[in-house]
């Protein structure tokens, strides 16, 4: 048996009003949720986003007893894979029970504790994007399209530096980089959220963004490295970057401020889940789960955090 390993993350629920405000979420989120998904037929919990469909389950388990969400990316039809047979080679496409049947790549969102937290995994591909589960969450879950509100699963951080962030004076340099297709909210971030913003609309269809604010070797006002401070923060707040890089200036009893550089992606917590299967088997979901489970009990014994919202200062 070969053991194999998932990275789990660990996010929370947010709900930011028209002004990017986050909002109080009651402590039952997950449960409400669950009970919602649970009643609402199959067509209503598929969505379409950025052109590929992903649906969703509400789940209960009963060897661990753990209700959790199943969220699928559906694979056109087109792109299914073909089978391979040793000895024989390639058969054709893999045969389908029904002809409308698709493949469907897994995210486990299992949610625990009393503050709404929860772990993320996909136990078979690769990862889903963190801004597609919670479009899909908001869509298919919440109806927040003619509310104007803002749902987010916001990633749980490291609290040694979002204190950094907290106490810092100001930043001297920026970088972020966004994916293809990325959900960057559609307010927030000052002039910089604003120049992001532009580039992510103007940039050719499936390219990455990649933006960089540096004073260099100048001397930039405090209002000025603020912008970045503030533009850091709401970048840390937010799930849809996959680099984001700050030199902050914390204070300094003798030389006044010392610089600094945090990889804020990197200061996410993740943890790696481990279980037992051999090669040619699936992880059942009960497995998955008790691998979860273990990372969960980690995250409690070592890891103190505080809330990304906690950190959602004016902008």
């Amino acid at each position: 048996m070969g053991k194999v390993s998932k990275v789990v993350k660990f996010y929370e629920p947010i709900i930011f009003d028209q002004d990017d405000r986050p909002q109080p979420i009651d402590k039952k989120f997950w449960r409400t949720l669950h009970r919602h998904l649970t009643n609402m037929p199959t067509a209503a919990r598929e969505v379409q986003l950025h052109g590929v469909a992903y649906t969703g389950e509400a789940r209960t388990a009963i060897a661990p007893a753990e209700k959790y969400f199943y969220v699928g990316r559906l694979r056109p039809p087109g792109d299914a894979p073909d089978n391979y047979r040793p000895g024989v080679g390639i058969t054709g496409p893999v045969a389908m029970q029904s002809p409308t049947d698709r493949f469907s790549e897994p995210t486990i969102i299992l949610p625990f504790g009393t503050q709404n937290y929860a772990a993320i995994m996909s136990p078979r591909h690769g990862f889903t994007r963190v801004e597609t589960l919670s479009s899909w969450i908001a869509q298919a879950g919440l109806n927040l399209g003619s509310s104007g509100d803002r749902f987010e699963l916001s990633p749980l951080v490291d609290h040694q530096v979002l204190d950094k962030l907290n106490r810092a004076d100001g930043a001297s340099k920026l970088y972020v980089r966004v994916p293809p297709d990325a959900d960057i909210p559609s307010t927030g971030g000052g002039q910089l959220g604003d120049a992001l913003r532009g580039a992510a609309q103007s940039a050719p269809p499936g390219s990455y963004v990649d933006l960089t604010w540096s004073f260099g070797h100048a001397r930039a006002t405090s209002s000025d490295r603020g912008i970045l401070l503030r533009a850091a923060r709401w970048l840390t707040g937010g799930a849809w970057t996959e680099k984001a890089e700050v030199s902050l200036q914390l204070p300094d009893a003798e030389d006044g401020f010392r610089t600094e550089v945090h990889a804020l992606f990197k200061d996410r917590i993740t943890l790696t889940a481990r279980f037992e299967v051999d090669e040619s088997e699936v992880p059942s979901e009960e497995q998955v789960l008790r691998s979860m489970l273990q990372t969960i009990q980690e995250f409690r014994r070592r890891v103190r955090t505080v809330t990304a919202a906690a950190y959602c200062l004016p902008q």
